[in-house]
């Protein structure tokens, strides 16, 4: 009996350990020196994004201040820009002097516009940013809207909107392959975190669809790594205490990559099956939102009216 009794005691510490352990150390890195270095050996980095909060913008520009980035990185691309206004997106960053209603069109005239109530506030940051960043660096960022190319103006029923908002996932890895994958360029990929997996959903399966990486990956040899910041209810954020914030934990560490949770990601698939490792900023719940301001143009509030209540076509 006290053989059986020891042996049920080591294994329920064995369990516990395993389930209510912290990531090793040497699987926590510092997320700046991390991303960049990764570009030695990987054509792409992907982060699968939690938008439009504070902490998030914060770390892309830290990211693209770093001059060892900007040396090794040719391209930025983004979900939440209209593909169809890329010469304005160039320009702008470029320096030139470009109204702001223009500018706007990237994310006002995006796909998913009738979701928002304001201006993209973290767009105009980070593009503010590297705007400033390509003035005086040697090493210049460019920047892709991946969006699919809509033309609001063309859009006369409902119908002629979805063939464009079914587009977007194959869209943006279009534009990776046209622009990176195919010229042999290193990318820095930004994209919300559904959308960026190494696994497709179930729904995904049955309609024979990717998602943008498993699209670049399958199409492709070239090298991918995929990070996500975590944003998830149910991931046990406690576990973390004492992990600064901006660091990244590699899924090859059993116990994160090991873990099963809701979304972003798919919550019968674990982690390590699904991305390279999560950026921690911080707990879903203490991620603050980007300060907004509601829409002032009565003009494009009329034009989002009419989109809301576009009606099938003929």
């Amino acid at each position: 009996m006290k053989k059986r009794t020891a042996s049920i005691i080591i294994l329920f510490l064995t369990v516990s350990i395993h389930l209510f352990g912290q990531p090793n150390k040497e699987s926590i890195k510092n997320g700046m020196s991390f991303i960049v270095n990764k570009f030695n050996k990987h054509d792409l980095v992907a982060i699968g994004e939690t938008h439009d909060k504070r902490e998030v913008t914060d770390f892309y520009i830290s990211l693209i201040s770093n001059s060892e980035f900007r040396k090794k990185v040719d391209f930025i691309v983004i979900e939440m820009g209209n593909h169809l206004y890329q010469n304005t997106l160039d320009n702008y960053i470029s320096g030139e002097e470009i109204d702001k209603k223009d500018l706007y069109k990237l994310w006002r005239d995006h796909t998913s516009c009738m979701l928002n109530g304001s201006d993209n506030t973290s767009m105009i940051r980070l593009l503010k940013a590297i705007r400033d960043i390509n003035k005086t660096s040697e090493y210049r960022i460019k920047v892709i809207a991946a969006d699919p190319n809509i033309d609001w103006k063309k859009i006369k029923c409902v119908e002629n909107f979805y063939k464009f908002l079914g587009q977007r996932d194959e869209y943006y890895a279009e534009v990776v392959r046209k622009y990176i994958v195919a010229k042999e360029k290193k990318g820095l990929l930004i994209m919300g975190n559904s959308h960026f997996n190494f696994q497709r959903t179930k729904y995904m399966l049955e309609n024979n669809l990717n998602n943008p990486i498993t699209s670049i990956i399958g199409s492709s040899k070239t090298k991918l790594f995929l990070l996500n910041i975590m944003s998830s209810s149910s991931f046990p954020y406690d576990k973390l205490n004492g992990i600064e914030k901006g660091s990244i934990i590699l899924t090859s560490d059993s116990w994160l990559g090991e873990l099963k949770i809701s979304s972003p990601f798919i919550k019968n698939k674990t982690l390590e099956s699904q991305t390279n490792g999560i950026i921690f900023l911080g707990k879903k719940n203490d991620l603050t939102s980007e300060m907004t301001t509601d829409f002032n143009d009565a003009q494009y509030i009329k034009e989002l009216e009419r989109r809301n209540n576009l009606s099938k076509c003929n």
